[in-house]
């Protein structure tokens, strides 16, 4: 019986302790969250509930005995619906960023505090690349955004009526920062006009300049049958891939993206004197020089459309002079007699004829193709027969004129 003395003592103490000092130390019944979870109220960047210390607005329980019942202290709704309670839905439209699909807001937003703006949980630059591997957007020529980190400059974090979460702007995205002059123009690249700038231009980086999908020498034949500019006869800057030596890649104030049209653009490479003398061929004279050249490239020799006799004597066929009646009439050169449509006669005789039909004397070897120091495009010399330099004296007339070469003496004509 004596044994049981202390014992009894003992747990009178303890009943004590229970039932006067425990309440006066709280047991976490009434204590607020913050008491405890002091880190996630202590930030840059605090969520208003969280700021305003309303746990509830978001958890089941204030602190109501959830060190008891672990279930009290989870969230009211899971994922974005909990968000949606206060915040308005973000997943409604053509393109809705993969973490909002997956209702995982929580994804990209720290829910109580953060150092950086909008919650997020890392900064701005690093962002994105916490789930989009870094290395896939690294480039030796990278767009400025991307490099800088700037992915919001194009894109809307959460949803957007535009594919892949483009910003919605009234017009194309690239124009908020680039001329929209670039679309404006006599003739407008495809691309350009159809707004589709990804066409040529990877829009996050390249490992070519201006963005460009492919090198400068083949980027064009992404689109263009390379196999329709490998000609017998082909241009050189075709050949090199230099298709920016003539062509603008956006648009022009003339046609077919040309770079000038206050002269000939092939005299940008090939000496201007071949267009200037005291006669000039009308194409030449119009700057359309593609009348007669493909400018490209040719079956023919000198990137000619059709077959020229280059040699100083030929027999006449249609073949041998289709580019040269293509334009003029063919009667011209092989109608003798009674052709009047021409001043180079003599009465009834169509000297025309008379050289070409008569004497297999080819357009050539009296007229310079671009222009000439004399009238009808008469050059002062050329080589004929056998390597032979020929001089040419042409005199016109009021009625017709006189023509002295090495080949013959002065002749004079009247039409």
């Amino acid at each position: 019986m004596l044994m049981k003395a202390p014992q009894t003592a003992i747990r009178a103490v303890v009943l004590m302790f229970c039932v006067f000092l425990l309440p006066a130390m709280g047991t976490g019944a009434d204590k607020p969250c913050y008491m405890c979870h002091k880190s996630k109220i202590v930030g840059t960047y605090v969520h208003a509930p969280v700021a305003d210390k309303d746990c509830v607005a978001c958890h089941k329980s204030g602190g109501n005995a959830h060190q008891k019942n672990k279930e009290l202290n989870g969230v009211k709704k899971p994922g974005a619906a909990l968000c949606y309670d206060c915040h308005d839905p973000l997943n409604e439209q053509k393109s809705v960023h993969g973490p909002i699909k997956n209702n995982d807001c929580s994804g990209c937003h720290a829910p109580h505090v953060s150092p950086y703006k909008k919650l997020l949980r890392a900064a701005p630059a690093d962002f994105c690349f916490t789930c989009h591997e870094r290395q896939k957007f690294t480039w030796p020529a990278p767009h400025e955004p991307v490099g800088a980190g700037r992915c919001t400059d194009c894109h809307v974090p959460h949803q957007s009526t535009v594919a892949n979460l483009i910003k919605p702007t009234k017009e194309l995205i690239c124009y908020e920062c680039h001329d929209s002059g670039i679309s404006k123009g006599k003739s407008v690249h495809v691309p350009v006009f159809d707004k589709d700038c990804s066409g040529c231009h990877n829009v996050h980086g390249s490992d070519h300049k201006k963005l460009l999908k492919a090198s400068p020498t083949e980027l064009c034949f992404l689109c263009h049958d390379k196999k329709n500019y490998q000609k017998p006869s082909t241009h050189e800057p075709v050949i090199a891939g230099r298709c920016s030596d003539c062509h603008l890649p956006h648009q022009s104030d003339t046609r077919s993206l040309l770079k000038f049209k206050t002269k000939p653009m092939c005299l940008e490479c090939h000496d201007p004197k071949i267009a200037q003398g005291v006669s000039v061929h009308m194409p030449v004279r119009a700057c359309e020089c593609d009348v007669c050249h493909d400018v490209h490239g040719a079956d023919t020799g000198k990137l000619l459309k059709m077959p020229y006799a280059m040699v100083p004597e030929a027999p006449y066929t249609d073949t041998a002079y289709a580019l040269c009646v293509s334009c003029h009439d063919k009667a011209a050169y092989t109608q003798e007699e009674n052709y009047t449509d021409t001043r180079f006669r003599d009465g009834k005789t169509n000297l025309h004829a008379l050289h070409v039909k008569g004497a297999n004397v080819t357009c050539r070897m009296c007229h310079n193709p671009h222009a000439s120091p004399q009238a009808k495009l008469f050059p002062e010399s050329v080589i004929g027969k056998d390597n032979m330099p020929i001089m040419l004296n042409f005199t016109p007339d009021i009625r017709g004129g006189s023509c002295k070469m090495t080949c013959h003496s002065a002749k004079t004509y009247k039409h």
